[in-house]
Formats: structure tokens, sequence, C-alpha cells
């Protein structure tokens, strides 16, 4: 997983819960893996490895997520939980016009799985789930999932096939929204600028494509999702 490679190299001892690489020489635990296969810290390492299997680690153990701000914290909370909603939407019946455009735009199953695309329809059911699931106003406001007005509250991306954006840790912090109507005014909308969404600081994918992008020191790039 470290290297290109037609012929087995590296060897496994689930005993000793141990690998190594003979070609490369990499070599190590569960804990060492994860940090070079993903390029991260071995305090990341450890922290995503304990969330994998719902060990909570001592206060004291430093991480990204044990040092975030808890109201930045409920932000990302907000938008997980938006793109759970979104992804169920697809799944069910009600995603069957938004499943036939993507199906006719040539994206399969897995990818649209791989991408978690999901589908938000008209109204405001996306900002009520959320509401429901205990969220505030100002949380759903502040991400931009909902816009609050002299009209009332509006569902940003509803009728609308919806890709989430991540940051480099795979935390989603934002989504384009693609219209499904014949003459949309806006056929793409963004998540606008948030505390936890610059738009300048991100690259569509980057988490996924980053190990990848370091193994073969290149990479394509190319316009919007």
């Amino acid at each position: 997983p470290f290297h290109d490679d037609h012929n087995p190299s590296m060897s496994i001892s689930v005993d000793k819960q141990i690998y190594k690489c003979f070609v490369c020489g990499a070599g190590g635990n569960v804990f060492s893996f994860v940090k070079d296969y993903e390029k991260i810290s071995f305090n990341e390492a450890v922290s995503r490895l304990a969330d994998k299997v719902g060990i909570k680690l001592d206060d004291s153990f430093t991480s990204p997520k044990s040092t975030i701000d808890p109201k930045i914290q409920a932000y990302y909370d907000v938008l997980a939980e938006y793109l759970r909603f979104i992804r169920y939407n697809l799944a069910s019946d009600m995603g069957n016009s938004a499943k036939t455009y993507l199906s006719k735009r040539g994206l399969s199953s897995d990818v649209i799985d791989k991408f978690e695309i999901g589908y938000n329809p008209m109204g405001s059911s996306g900002v009520d789930f959320l509401l429901a699931k205990g969220y505030t106003l100002e949380q759903c406001s502040s991400t931009n999932v909902a816009r609050v007005n002299e009209f009332g509250t509006k569902d940003v991306f509803e009728g609308r096939v919806i890709f989430p954006i991540h940051n480099s840790n795979g935390d989603v912090c934002g989504f384009s929204a693609r219209s499904l109507e014949a003459n949309p005014q806006s056929k793409y909308i963004n998540t606008a600028e948030t505390v936890i969404y610059q738009k300048g600081h991100l690259l569509y994918n980057y988490h996924r494509a980053k190990a990848d992008i370091k193994k073969q020191q290149s990479v394509i790039l190319v316009e919007g999702v």
C-alpha cells in the first residue's frame, strides 16, 4: 500500500499485530500503518482509530478533535447530520427523480456512494429535520444550511442534488448543489463563506486523493465538482 508493486511483498502477522514490507522497509503496528498510509501524525492516527472502535481517549491526549472549540464542533455535527438526511432522501422513493438524473449523467451507484451524493426535496424538510434533532436555527444559519430573513426560514439547498465538500481531515464543511429544474435561476449553488468553510482554502476530494497525490507526486486539477 505504500508504493507501486506487482508482487506480494508485505507480510502481516495477525498474532503479533505487526506488518513488514520487504521492498520498501515499511513496518510497525496498526498505529504506524494509519500514520504512514494517511500521512498524518501519530496522535491523529491514535485518535482516528479510537473513534473507529468507540474508545474515548483521556482528555490529556492531544488530538485535533480534543482541542476543537465545542461551538465549532457543533457546526461540523450539523453538517454531518444534514449529510445523513440527504443521503437517506436519495436512497428513498422521494429521491427517484434525482437518481434518474444522476444515472443519465453517467454516475453509477458506486460513485454516488463513494462521493456521498444526496438529495434534498423542495420545502424546508432539511432544516425541520435538524431542528427536530436538537440543533438551533443559529447553527443551521451559521453553516448556511438555512437562510433566515423577513420572509421566514428557507432551506438553502431545497430541490437539489447535493455534493458534500470535505476538509483535509474528511469532515463535511460545505456543499455544492445542482438544481433539477429545467431552467433554474441558479443551476449550481455553493455554501457561502462560513467559519468552517473558506472556499479558497479547500480542494474538493483532497481528503481522498492526498495519499495518492503524495505517492504519485502529481495531481489532476479540474474545475468544480
